[in-house]
């Protein structure tokens, strides 16, 4: 029985306020596969050699079909980043204070009362065929209505992916040549790779290019179809959680996922806003002409619920534009402390010596060296342009070519509040965090103490050479995100939500090799060059055209500012 009302599809976008969509597309057959990698990290997926997902990512895999991406994505936070949360939330896109699942418990998540987005497709239309394909054993216990369900291993759901989309599988359950219309597949030997050998690991890398294997097998199975031409594909990739040595943390490095859906009905680029795992039931539902803007029953019919996830997909960042807009401060240190953008932005000695080497580009700074003493630069008395405070707060951006070994304590790079409390008011950068091994963190607090922190980017890929370093703050987004791009052109970057924030202003000065009091305990020792300053959040194409798989640009050169 048909209990959950459709509208056309066409009908359903404009209630939705969204761009009417392409004839084709209207008229196309929807289809859907939802492919889940447990424990991959959004920069992961990049950093690998992932040509399959790239080509999602690109818009590149099929004529007519385009890619919608977020490498923000975040997990649900209202639990651990755990699989048995997260892997509940994608199937029935509510997080945990509704579906109850806290850990990887079977009993938790064989008592879930929210329908699974398969089974809400089978009650909209009994005629649909459903799989739902996985290798974890506890999604075998999560309720679903789907026409198939297999336990197995990543090569047997890729294989029997391949050959259900085919036409050519068949078992007790599923007889040969039956139709799929919506599929779900879940591998999780990436998060096995990162409990055996830490994430971003080279076997780590590794298993996501043999998953990304496997998923090419799905995605030629999809073009093979002899009605592909008729059908609108929606794809849907994503995952549980990150991870850094493990997962489970309430941390950046274990927050940020990849969330991508491409098909024939949505925009081309990088999802604007929030993307979050539990957006995908919301995402499917809406492809299939489903409101997830109504109320559904719970299973046992004993309450109703709303669904917490968003529809993504049609809701795209505009394109860049110039490097220089928002450009507020560029000290490129040859041969003196000015300001390159005009701006008056000029910092001065702080303490200490230090002293003009040879930099990433013309001349560097030295801020201490092997000294012990105090020694930092200073943007001194309060300058509007570095002012990020105010209730609302201000997006911004600072970047940076660094060069230094292992240091000693929590060190800061750029900031402005008093780092024996990261909870006092302001912005902290810091390397080599304590009790963490060598890192990068992002400590953002405000007035009212709430506080945000991007913690634990690995630099220990390499001791030696020039690495690129920058945060953003994007207050549009809600988040902050911290970017590493080692000497061999690799580019890591981990985010959070910084949605509870509010006024980040300090009275401290913006200092650089200390924090705002100029005195705290550990004393940054690195090479810098080329720091740049912007009063926006810039994206992440942005970011990786200063940085340039490692050979970087000059800002001066980049951003059309001129190399006075």
């Amino acid at each position: 029985m048909n209990t959950i009302p459709s509208l056309p599809q066409a009908a359903f976008s404009m209630l939705l306020g969204l761009t009417a969509l392409p004839a084709f597309a209207q008229t196309a057959t929807p289809k859907s596969l939802v492919i889940a990698i447990d424990g991959a990290r959004a920069d992961a997926v990049e950093i690998a050699n992932a040509p399959n997902i790239r080509s999602l990512i690109n818009g590149t895999w099929s004529s007519g079909y385009r890619g919608a991406y977020a490498h923000q994505a975040q997990t649900i936070k209202d639990a651990a980043t755990l699989s048995g949360p997260n892997h509940t939330s994608i199937y029935t896109g509510v997080t945990a204070i509704k579906h109850m699942v806290t850990a990887n418990d079977n009993t938790q998540m064989a008592a879930v009362k929210q329908l699974d987005y398969l089974t809400i497709l089978e009650q909209k239309n009994p005629s649909l065929s459903t799989a739902k394909l996985a290798t974890w054993s506890s999604d075998g216990v999560v309720p679903t209505a789907a026409d198939y369900l297999k336990v197995s291993n990543d090569a047997t759901s890729a294989a029997v992916g391949a050959q259900m989309l085919r036409g050519a599988y068949s078992d007790v359950n599923w007889p040969l040549g039956r139709d799929v219309d919506a599929m779900f597949v879940f591998f999780d030997d990436v998060d096995h790779a990162g409990h055996a050998s830490t994430w971003l690991s080279s076997s780590y890398l590794a298993e996501v290019e043999e998953v990304d294997g496997q998923i090419g097998q799905l995605l030629a199975a999809v073009k093979a179809r002899p009605n592909f031409a008729n059908e609108n594909w929606q794809i849907l990739v994503t995952s549980d959680h990150g991870g850094r040595d493990g997962h489970g943390a309430m941390e950046a490095a274990c927050y940020t996922i990849p969330f991508l859906v491409a098909s024939k009905s949505v925009a081309q680029g990088v999802l604007a806003g929030r993307a979050g795992n539990k957006d995908a039931s919301a995402t499917v539902l809406t492809h299939f002409g489903i409101d997830p803007g109504q109320v559904f029953q719970l299973a046992d019919g004993s309450g109703s619920y709303m669904l917490d996830g968003v529809v993504q997909g049609r809701n795209i960042r505009p394109a860049d534009g110039s490097l220089a807009t928002g450009l507020v401060a560029n000290l490129r240190f040859n041969g003196n402390y000015a300001d390159a953008t005009g701006r008056g932005n000029n910092v001065a000695v702080g303490a200490g010596t230090p002293f003009f080497i040879v930099g990433k580009f013309g001349n560097g700074v030295q801020i201490a060296s092997q000294k012990k003493q105090k020694e930092y630069l200073s943007f001194g008395a309060h300058r509007p342009d570095l002012d990020f405070g105010g209730s609302a707060g201000s997006s911004f951006t600072f970047t940076t070519w660094y060069r230094g070994g292992a240091q000693t304590g929590d060190p800061v790079i750029f900031g402005n509040k008093n780092w024996n409390n990261g909870a006092q008011s302001g912005v902290l950068f810091s390397v080599g965090v304590s009790g963490s091994g060598s890192g990068l963190g992002l400590n953002l607090a405000d007035t009212g103490a709430h506080r945000s922190d991007a913690y634990r980017i690995s630099t220990a890929e390499s001791s030696s050479g020039w690495w690129f370093l920058a945060i953003t703050v994007d207050r549009a987004n809600g988040l902050s995100t911290v970017y590493a791009g080692s000497p061999a052109g690799k580019l890591y970057f981990i985010s959070n939500e910084i949605t509870a924030l509010q006024d980040i202003g300090s009275s401290l000065p913006f200092n650089i090799g200390q924090d705002g009091t100029g005195s705290y305990a550990s004393q940054l020792k690195a090479d810098l060059d080329d720091i740049g300053i912007w009063r926006r959040a810039l994206s992440k194409n942005e970011i990786s055209t200063i940085f340039n798989n490692g050979t970087g640009r000059e800002l001066c050169s980049a951003a059309g500012t001129g190399c006075n």
